[in-house]
């Protein structure tokens, strides 16, 4: 297509939805980058025909022309906005028509705009999270243990034994450094740089000290549900009492 034809077309476009919405689109100021202007006239275009009602209210009409151009002109020039991709873009109107209710806020449309791992075939965030729980105590024991993808297992290297030990307010630490690790491990899968192979060489590291700290662990664990005290002296103590 010739670039005198590509004006032509994209001249149409915005005249019907000047007819549909009843206004202008937003012109791109020297700010704003003229790309991502044009994707957010196409995110409110597609909030109009999903939810007309909703879209009437804030948006449409001379009378809200000031409110929808500044809302307009926040998603444009947003950072997170301006980060993501024309994919991104897409699948997020995609997934704003398929899953919303009502009018989304930017910043659910940029969540909804975020690559998710089930997309590239990798297990959900949800589902590793569960794989590295029930396999901490396998992994203690045997470094060489499969998981579903390897980006699970290396997102979950340096946890296995604190896993075991958090408590309710720690575990939700540990699985806030799990998703931040999992998703670094997910973005170099879909970059193509999977280091399957350096993986094995790292778990490896330390193994002797984790598993000893892990039987350590399981030991005083033992003792606590029977009542013994893991401190030597007063075990001892306890022992000469009973006797």
């Amino acid at each position: 297509m010739s670039t005198q034809a590509a004006h032509q077309l994209t001249t149409t476009l915005q005249q019907n939805l000047t007819k549909t919405t009843g206004t202008t689109e937003l012109q791109a100021e020297p700010i704003m980058d003229q790309i991502k202007l044009d994707a957010v006239n196409q995110i409110f275009g597609a909030m109009f025909t999903a939810w007309p009602a909703q879209y009437s209210k804030h948006y449409a009409g001379t009378d809200n022309e000031k409110r929808r151009n500044a809302a307009k002109r926040m998603w444009a020039t947003s950072p997170e906005f301006q980060a993501l991709t024309a994919d991104q873009i897409q699948q997020g109107i995609r997934r704003m028509v398929d899953q919303c209710e009502y009018l989304p806020s930017l910043k659910l449309f940029i969540t909804l705009s975020q690559s998710r791992p089930e997309d590239f075939g990798l297990p959900s965030v949800d589902d590793a999270w569960f794989e590295v729980n029930n396999k901490r105590h396998l992994m203690m024991q045997n470094p060489d243990t499969e998981f579903t993808h390897a980006a699970v297992k290396l997102a979950g290297r340096g946890l296995w034994q604190r896993l075991g030990m958090a408590d309710e307010i720690g575990i939700k630490q540990v699985r806030a450094e799990f998703e931040r690790a999992y998703q670094v491990q997910v973005s170099q899968v879909i970059s193509g740089n999977d280091d399957s192979d350096l993986m094995r060489l790292e778990d490896r590291s330390g193994y002797a000290e984790k598993q000893l700290l892990q039987t350590k662990f399981d030991i005083e664990q033992q003792m606590q549900k029977q009542g013994i005290n893991a401190d030597p002296e007063s075990a001892r103590a306890r022992l000469r009492g009973l006797f």
